[in-house]
């Protein structure tokens, strides 16, 4: 895999939109306006810049898989991510759409695995290579990278996807029902776990 540089912000956004236009859970948070595609281009652009500020987001080998990584004990409190969360609510998720989404985002913190931890924010690949493994092999690489750290590491997913992630050593800890079926999943590496600390559920 490959650490994305400056340069390829734009590829990463274009990659991730193509690959999160039908996810449901991007498509609950953005305003399903005349303008959902930019607003999905909106989100995914917020979470690129929080990844550079606050994790890692790494590109497969051919470029054409990409995962965002953050790491939220990095993240602390400034005008700077004021400006960017208010921002978002104006330009992609709605004002009058504000309350109902910041509900959504409380329900799902409370059930976060909280302390020092790797977040799988996203993870995609471009439609025309989906399907050859880049998604998988690029999610092995980057669990073997987070684990090193001696760090957890979570993600949600819907029901579509939740037994890819299974077959590739993550389990379901807990779920949440929103206008979809929500599924928490943690990482358990294939040697056991040693020495990790600052987990609670």
């Amino acid at each position: 895999m490959i650490k994305a540089e400056k340069a390829d912000e734009p590829w990463v956004i274009d990659l991730l939109c193509a690959s999160f236009d039908q996810n449901p859970g991007v498509n609950e948070v953005v305003n399903p306006s005349p303008n959902r595609l930019k607003n999905i281009r909106r989100l995914i652009t917020y979470a690129v810049k929080q990844c550079n500020r606050y994790g890692q987001i790494w590109l497969s080998d051919d470029k054409c898989g990409c995962v965002l990584i953050l790491y939220p004990f990095l993240k602390k409190p400034s005008l700077l991510n004021v400006w960017a969360d208010v921002r978002l609510a104006i330009t992609a998720i709605g004002l009058k759409r504000v309350k109902r989404v910041l509900k959504r985002e409380r329900l799902i913190r409370e059930k976060q695995v909280k302390g020092e931890v790797g977040y799988v924010w996203f993870i995609g690949v471009h439609p025309s290579a989906q399907g050859k493994g880049t998604g998988g092999q690029l999610l092995k690489e980057v669990t073997e990278h987070i684990h090193r750290q001696q760090l957890f590491i979570i993600l949600e997913t819907n029901s579509n996807t939740l037994q890819w992630y299974a077959h590739r050593n993550f389990i379901k800890y807990d779920e949440l029902q929103l206008s979809y079926q929500l599924h928490f999943m943690v990482y358990v590496h294939p040697v056991a776990h040693s020495g990790h600390h600052h987990l609670h559920w």
